[in-house]
């Protein structure tokens, strides 16, 4: 999303710094190559050279994302060998890396407004090496969203013994149900998850999960496997181990309670779960993220959502479920990677014809930022058919690309002869939204990348990898693919649709 503007004096003989926070037994220290001062914050010379600073974007939707950087440091007046006796670990050690900009030492702006680079503990660390002083340690920090292991589904939702002894059956999963799945011909979706069963008394069905958990709607439409429909008000229930269970009755009513009929549910009458508020695959993602364990920031995440405007619905009952493959699949066919920000991992708009919704500033090429390269293709191959598939059926987007239209649909260009590409999706999308994430697949596929090296003085260089610019050469937009600073200077490489 855009930055803050900052005034010119805040450019003017600044340098960049490394700042290394590690957080160990207790204490948290500040490091830097340099002794840096701040309002009511410090950082002590505790960095042995300065890390790499670099951060970059995949221009694939999705994209593998994540980073590491090796750093070595001396904690200032500690003893490794006795923090390590004490009981601690060097695996405890938890390392957070920042870019900040300071004059002589003095920060230009407070701590809190630090770029953070990276988050994590410290990987495959050392100590103790004879030619360093005794608090000094080596190591490697790794930071990505898909670091965690948390799962999403307990293994207890389930119906046995201990959760619902009177069931005649067991082994049925509780679904967990987000968003608003519906069968094909409701609501445009897809096929809704097969909802586990209770039953009331020996010979017939009664009361039976349609999810676990609160629901936020009030009712849900029950379809059984005779082609009966009804809608049923959601009542709650305990199991034996105290996990709340959304359930309704199908005794008395229009659907067929015989013992043997299946069930499935269509979430017409409103959403299971609506993390942040809404139905949409980003926020759905961001929400799972969070719940096995990485950090989000999660008003870049619904700030984008509410852009992209798009709707779906799903279901996770098994247990070996993981939230990064979850997250994974959802955000694979939509224009978006990540990236970390300072306050946690945020998500990064592909899509070159929203760039005017999220451009951050105007590079001014005849100003510090100096173009030093031809643009030239990059990133992936360029396509010219795109065939989602879903469980609910396939959709298809001819060899278009847009140029000029505002909407992700609208094309005014064919491109005959190239390559043809698929996505295949296991969540639950609606129509409107599959043919919206073939469209962004065909049209970004269709134009490809072109890419150009810019190089930048080190005080001008506040423009993160994942960002928009404008250049002011010929109105149009790139994104900063790549950002590293070397001796001073930051390379930056920035690319933009060929076709434009």
């Amino acid at each position: 999303m855009p930055t803050a503007s900052t005034g010119r004096t805040d450019y003017d003989d600044v340098q960049v710094a490394a700042v290394l926070s590690v957080t160990w037994a207790g204490r948290t220290w500040y490091l830097a190559t340099r002794s840096l001062v701040g309002s009511k914050w410090a950082a002590d010379p505790g960095l042995v050279e300065e890390p790499s600073i670099t951060d970059e974007i995949s221009l694939e939707p999705g994209g593998d994302v994540g980073q590491s950087f090796p750093v070595a440091f001396c904690l200032p007046a500690v003893r490794v060998e006795d923090v390590l006796g004490a009981g601690y670990d060097l695996e405890d050690i938890a390392v957070e890396l920042a870019v900040v900009w300071h004059r002589d030492g003095e920060l230009v702006h407070e701590w809190a407004a630090r770029e953070v680079r990276a988050v994590g503990y410290a990987v495959e660390a050392v100590h103790d090496d004879p030619e360093q002083p005794a608090g000094y340690i080596a190591c490697t920090v790794e930071d990505s969203p898909y670091r965690t292991e948390r799962p999403l589904a307990r293994f207890t939702w389930e119906v046995t013994q201990d959760t619902f002894n009177d069931a005649p059956e067991f082994g049925y999963r509780y679904p967990w149900v987000i968003g608003r799945p519906a069968p094909e011909g409701e609501l445009d979706g897809p096929p809704a998850p097969v909802v586990s069963r209770i039953f009331g008394v020996p010979v017939t069905n009664g009361n039976i999960i349609v999810s676990v958990g609160w629901a936020v709607a009030q009712s849900v439409t029950v379809h059984d496997d005779e082609g009966n429909t009804d809608v049923l008000p959601i009542f709650y229930q305990q199991d034996q181990l105290g996990q709340t269970c959304a359930l309704v009755d199908v005794s008395a009513c229009a659907l067929d309670d015989s013992l043997g009929v299946t069930y499935t549910t269509a979430w017409t009458e409103g959403a299971a779960l609506a993390p942040y508020g809404d139905t949409d695959p980003l926020g759905i993602a961001a929400y799972l993220l969070s719940v096995g364990g990485a950090d989000i920031d999660v008003p870049e995440w619904v700030s984008l959502s509410r852009l992209l405007d798009l709707e779906m619905g799903g279901y996770i009952d098994d247990p070996d479920s993981r939230a990064w493959e979850v997250a994974r699949d959802l955000l694979s066919g939509l224009p978006v990677t990540m990236r970390r920000a300072r306050d946690g991992w945020a998500p990064v708009l592909l899509d070159p014809y929203l760039a005017d919704k999220v451009c951050s500033t105007t590079w001014d090429e005849d100003g510090p930022y100096r173009r030093v390269s031809s643009w030239a293709g990059a990133g992936m191959s360029r396509v010219g058919r795109v065939e989602v598939s879903a469980n609910a059926g396939d959709v298809r987007v001819g060899a278009t690309a847009a140029r000029d239209a505002a909407l992700p649909h609208a094309w005014v260009r064919h491109l005959d002869g190239l390559q043809e590409t698929g996505l295949q999706t296991s969540w639950s999308w609606t129509a409107s939204t599959r043919y919206r994430l073939a469209s962004w697949a065909a049209r970004i596929g269709a134009m490809g990348w072109e890419a150009a090296a810019y190089q930048v003085p080190a005080s001008f260089g506040r423009v993160r990898a994942g960002e928009w610019v404008q250049l002011s050469s010929d109105k149009s937009f790139a994104i900063v693919q790549r950002r590293t600073l070397s001796d001073g200077v930051w390379d930056y490489t920035l690319a933009r649709p060929r076709a434009r």
